[in-house]
């Protein structure tokens, strides 16, 4: 007999964003990743798939370019910005899967844009602020383990990897969260004190960002422990098909600042 279970139908429908032009292999390996915890894909982005945004059950928001720190009231001091895009879009899909409950998964740059929405604040240049950070650059520096964090014992973090307290993980980024935003409590940090994981303070409500990148770790257990928890928090019922219209894409006011 066929397994119903995991059969395409079956499974809950995942909006995975990107940037107009995706990191194939991030792409690929976070897709994999839903996929590999029973959720099916799509890509959203300023131009793929956005007549299927009000299907998803579930959000992913991936890493990749600097947020404008126009959205957290700064100017820009260290921060490339070359997609007002992909800001807007991003920012319109979270704040209706907050709206309507829907599980929120964000991956570096994500995690740190759901931050942002929530009202917090971002460091732009992580290296002149905390001594000793030393931003990735070798290829393998980027897939495999290479700084070490803490996960606070009592976070939803730590029932989802199955562990507290120090484990490593990879590092991307040259920015890093500052002030929290609303409803958000801090559940890992680095050695040297960055935030590298968040999560809402809200018990029944699934909305984690992770620092580093769990798509490049697939090979640890507790890593896919991460896109499981997202899917056996995704359910039909709560699709953003029951929030309010949106345009998904930037407003005149914010193209013309970017002209």
């Amino acid at each position: 007999m066929a397994n119903r279970t995991h059969s395409p139908r079956n499974r809950p429908l995942i909006g995975v964003t990107t940037g107009c032009k995706a990191n194939a292999v991030a792409y690929t390996a976070v897709t994999f990743g839903v996929w590999l915890a029973g959720g099916r894909p799509v890509r959203i982005s300023p131009i793929h798939n956005i007549d299927m945004v009000r299907e998803i059950s579930g959000l992913v928001v991936t890493g990749g370019v600097d947020v404008n720190p126009r959205l957290y009231g700064e100017k820009n001091i260290a921060s490339a910005i070359p997609e007002p895009e992909r800001d807007a879009l991003e920012t319109e899909c979270l704040e209706m899967a907050f709206a309507a409950d829907v599980p929120v998964l964000g991956i570096c740059r994500g995690a740190q844009l759901l931050n942002v929405v929530r009202g917090g604040s971002l460091y732009q240049d992580v290296p002149s602020v905390f001594d000793g950070f030393l931003p990735t650059k070798s290829t393998l520096g980027k897939i495999f383990v290479r700084r070490q964090a803490e996960v606070e014992e009592d976070s939803k973090l730590a029932g989802v990897l199955g562990r507290h307290g120090a484990f490593w993980v990879n590092s991307l980024h040259h920015q890093a969260i500052n002030r929290l935003g609303r409803g958000l409590r801090v559940a890992a940090q680095d050695e040297l004190g960055i935030i590298q994981g968040i999560e809402s303070r809200a018990h029944d409500t699934f909305m984690m960002g992770v620092q580093w990148h769990p798509e490049f770790m697939l090979y640890s257990k507790p890593q896919r422990r991460i896109f499981k928890a997202l899917i056996a928090a995704s359910s039909p019922r709560h699709a953003l098909s029951g929030t309010k219209a949106g345009h998904f894409g930037p407003k005149d006011e914010e193209l013309a600042y970017f002209n």
